[in-house]
């Protein structure tokens, strides 16, 4: 653990720990530093927090008087004693619920809440001007919550919703009382009364004068109302284009049918199926999709007809379409994605479409690629092509291997893999002894993490693994799970 004099404890300004991929280093830490000995600390982050490391900074929290942003990241644990933070005026926490927040917040993210809890919120912080909710959760509104005080919200100017899955009608209620909104984010998911265009201008006319930015995406399942082309187009009228500036496009398949503000705001993106778009022509059709940064893309999109293009992914997943095991083609592959950003690739689902020239093909064009998933029968097959396998050992830091269930009795198997990957970081694969773990971490000299799947005792088995790992350098991190 790193040493700190007291003039560097006087520079931290901001502090992130986290537990991922390692063995509770945030308790490590907290039982070398208090976060009193940090003067002028003021944003202090946490990722996967454990319940010990709650009880363990229940009473720090207090004893950091300049603190100002405070969050948690990914917390499975009840992290409610930790709230509220005195003072503090940006947070992050896992879920939204009904707490007497500090009237200081100004800034407030969460994954997910209910209508009700968020009325209750702004009741004790109505100083919130940016809110960011990942999802807000179907359920009905309370009574109440029908005639809730405007002025409790009037700070608001920045409202995201990431997924929203309750009645146009509740929405409709909570944003009639954000009089002041001026940027709107939303994703509204299987409701099909949000394709009311009529009821959306009446909105934004009489209760969102302020609103400037409006990003939405509307996608129901499919449907076959006759008149749903004719709904979205309405959407394209002047209101949204000349008097806003709002452009959108509408795309649909036999699954479900969407719409939505160009550029396509969310990082997400599942192409799953071949689909149709129906998009204006008064917009740069490349920069539709450039915010996507994860994509999973179906087999049968990959053709030279394909009319999308996404320029910024980083994380492919590739997946077939229903009996389709022609080869993957690159050359289409190329036209569909820029494969200059790409850095995680999962090919595991595609093992009867991938070929070793396939897989050489994406690695050239795609520089920055350091993870890949793979079914672990189709990368044996792979290891006499040996252009190949030195490109995997120069690029790949990170390797999955389905199905693959790791073991010294397969010792020409094994002294393969270590060979071709032997510059790899992060190693997935299934492991049932302890041994196993440790001559990976021998013939893995770069090894810092083992994420594996194991049948039983997993909490013995990861306890033993990780006291050893405390004392012996070389032996990374085992992160073992039970398979279901």
């Amino acid at each position: 653990m790193i040493q700190l004099n007291s003039i560097m404890k006087e520079q931290i300004y901001s502090l992130y720990l986290s537990n991922k991929n390692t063995y509770n280093q945030i308790d490590v830490f907290l039982s070398t530093f208090s976060l009193n000995e940090f003067p002028n600390l003021q944003s202090l982050a946490f990722t996967e927090l454990h319940h010990d490391n709650v009880n363990k900074l229940k009473s720090m929290l207090l004893l950091i008087p300049r603190l100002r942003s405070f969050h948690l990241i990914d917390c499975h644990h009840d992290t409610t004693a930790l709230l509220p933070t005195p003072k503090v005026s940006i947070l992050t926490m896992p879920e939204l619920v009904p707490l007497r927040l500090d009237s200081s917040i100004i800034k407030l993210r969460a994954s997910q809440s209910s209508l009700n809890n968020l009325y209750e919120i702004f009741e004790y912080a109505p100083m919130i001007k940016y809110l960011n909710l990942q999802r807000i959760r179907e359920d009905y509104i309370l009574m109440d919550n029908m005639y809730f005080n405007t002025d409790y919200v009037s700070h608001l100017k920045q409202l995201i919703i990431g997924r929203y899955s309750n009645k146009f009608l509740y929405f409709e209620m909570f944003v009639k009382q954000t009089p002041y909104l001026e940027s709107l984010t939303i994703f509204f998911e299987y409701k099909e009364d949000m394709i009311e265009v009529c009821r959306w201008e009446q909105l934004i006319q009489l209760s969102l004068s302020y609103l400037q930015n409006f990003n939405f995406i509307f996608q129901c399942s499919f449907t076959h109302d006759k008149n749903i082309i004719d709904k979205f187009k309405q959407f394209q009228n002047d209101f949204w284009h000349k008097q806003h500036h709002w452009y959108t496009e509408y795309s649909f398949n036999d699954q479900f049918v969407q719409i939505y503000t160009i550029p396509y705001f969310s990082n997400v993106y599942q192409l799953e199926k071949p689909t149709h778009r129906y998009t204006s022509e008064l917009i740069n059709h490349l920069n539709i999709f450039k915010n996507v940064i994860y994509l999973t893309l179906a087999s049968a999109v990959i053709t030279d007809n394909c009319q999308y293009y996404f320029s910024n992914v980083k994380s492919l997943t590739i997946i077939p379409f229903k009996y389709d095991h022609n080869l993957l083609h690159i050359q289409f592959l190329k036209i569909i994605i820029n494969l200059s950003n790409l850095k995680y690739l999962d090919v595991s689902k595609i093992w009867k479409m991938l070929t070793s020239s396939i897989l050489l093909e994406i690695l050239k064009e795609s520089p920055q690629l350091s993870s890949l998933i793979i079914d672990k029968c189709n990368l044996m097959s792979f290891f006499n092509d040996n252009e190949l396998c030195k490109y995997l050992n120069k690029m790949i830091k990170y390797i999955k291997l389905c199905d693959y269930s790791f073991s010294q009795k397969n010792a020409l198997e094994i002294n393969k893999l270590c060979e071709v990957f032997s510059n790899i970081e992060q190693f997935d694969c299934v492991i049932n002894q302890l041994d196993d773990g440790e001559f990976l971490s021998n013939k893995l000299s770069k090894l810092s993490s083992i994420k594996a799947v194991r049948l039983r005792n997993c909490g013995h088995f990861n306890d033993r693994f990780n006291k050893k790992s405390r004392t012996r350098s070389k032996i990374p991190y085992l992160d073992l799970f039970r398979s279901l």
